[in-house]
């Protein structure tokens, strides 16, 4: 599944998703019953990557939900909330700046990765014109938004260290506030 031709890392932490994170529909109570159902629900969310508007996109996707629907049946959208992209590149002096502090705890490099996510990091970058870099120091299994997500304690206070180090190498880096463009 996915984008013909990408990577599942490349899908997952650079390239645009629509992800249905909801569906509900008939009955589900115990027992049977055979029925078609009057109503449906579906909850999409959409990750857009640097140039993509998030306004631009709400209307691109209810341009193309509308005309599928026959006739006869009522769309209603409810929008939850919009946010811009993000991207604060990969040879940002900040980037830079906290690689070297994850090499001196850790002591090797830190392997880096694009990740996806919803929250104000576009808000944060513009308004305090500052770049936003994230330092995660989950394992692969650490199940991470699952039910039995977890964090190795070693994990944590070695991230405690590494944000502390992140201080110090910012303060020694000069084009530290250089804004991600």
């Amino acid at each position: 599944m996915g984008e013909a031709g990408r990577s599942t890392l490349e899908r997952t932490g650079s390239r645009p998703t629509a992800d249905v994170v909801g569906l509900t529909s008939g009955y589900s109570g115990a027992g049977v019953k055979t029925i078609v159902p009057s109503t449906a629900n579906i909850k999409i969310t959409f990750r857009l990557v640097p140039n993509q508007d998030p306004d631009q996109i709400a209307e691109l996707f209810h341009s193309w939900l509308r005309p599928l629907m026959p006739e006869g049946v009522e769309v209603e959208v409810w929008e939850e909330g919009r946010v811009s992209p993000a991207l604060t590149p990969i040879n940002h002096p900040a980037v830079k700046a906290a690689s070297r502090s994850i090499e001196k705890v850790w002591g090797k490099a830190p392997y880096l990765v694009r990740e996806g996510g919803s929250g104000p990091e576009e808000a944060l970058g513009r308004i305090l014109e500052a770049p936003v870099v994230f330092l995660g120091v989950g394992l692969p299994d650490d199940n991470i938004h699952a039910p039995n997500e977890r964090i190795v304690l070693e994990q944590f206070w070695r991230g405690l260290l590494a944000v502390g180090e992140l201080w110090f190498q910012m303060a020694a880096t000069p084009d530290i506030r250089k804004v991600a463009q």
